[in-house]
């Protein structure tokens, strides 16, 4: 679904910049700037933010598979609950 939204960004004539940690995407698909990093680390968003000016953040980084947040409930609560509250920070 973000990738999706990229293009269409992009399309638009956005400026955009992707921050994603890949533990589920592929940087060889990403067609924007891209950041490694990870919502559970403060560190990680920061450095972002100073790289870049950033006017508008839209969050695409939910986990959201019914049985693996079912067996990784932490995981799902780091990921989806504390990255979330590190973003709004």
């Amino acid at each position: 679904m973000g990738s999706h939204m990229v293009h269409t960004l992009i399309d638009a004539g956005y400026e955009v910049v992707v921050f994603n940690n890949l533990s589920r995407g592929h940087a060889e698909i990403v067609s924007a700037p891209l950041v490694l990093g990870d919502l559970r680390s403060l560190s990680d968003i920061d450095k972002c933010f100073k790289k870049y000016s950033i006017d508008l953040v839209m969050h695409f980084a939910a986990l959201a598979y019914v049985g693996e947040s079912i067996s990784q409930p932490e995981l799902y609560c780091q990921n989806n609950v504390i990255g979330t509250l590190n973003l709004l920070s």
